[in-house]
């Protein structure tokens, strides 16, 4: 089955859709954490490093929005250079992501006393 040129549209839109909703949420959140003195806790500053990396990851699915655009052929090595730092920030999101989450399990298994 083929993908026709409106599904092209739709799915550029939408990528084009989240990326704005989410390149914004994420600066709100590192600006409110700039901001505010309240959020420098160790789960603010895991969480800010979250929005951070999923930002990057943000930008560079544009990179393959431009490549689905413009319709160019790319060889395989410099399709594995232009997201090689899009694979590692996932890597990044994703250990940041068991950090955060061992932090809760942690901090609701054995409360402070």
């Amino acid at each position: 089955m083929t993908i026709i040129e409106s599904d092209r549209h739709i799915i550029w839109s939408g990528i084009v859709l989240f990326n704005v909703l989410g390149l914004f949420g994420n600066t709100n959140v590192i600006y409110a954490h700039y901001r505010s003195k309240a959020l420098r806790t160790k789960y603010g500053i895991l969480l800010t490093l979250l929005v951070s990396s999923q930002s990057i990851c943000l930008l560079y699915e544009l990179v393959g929005l431009i490549y689905g655009i413009s319709r160019r052929k790319i060889i395989r090595r410099n399709c594995f250079t232009l997201i090689s730092p899009y694979i590692f920030m996932y890597c990044v999101q994703m250990a940041l992501m068991a950090a955060i989450s061992t932090d809760l399990l942690l901090s609701i298994a054995f409360p402070l006393q």
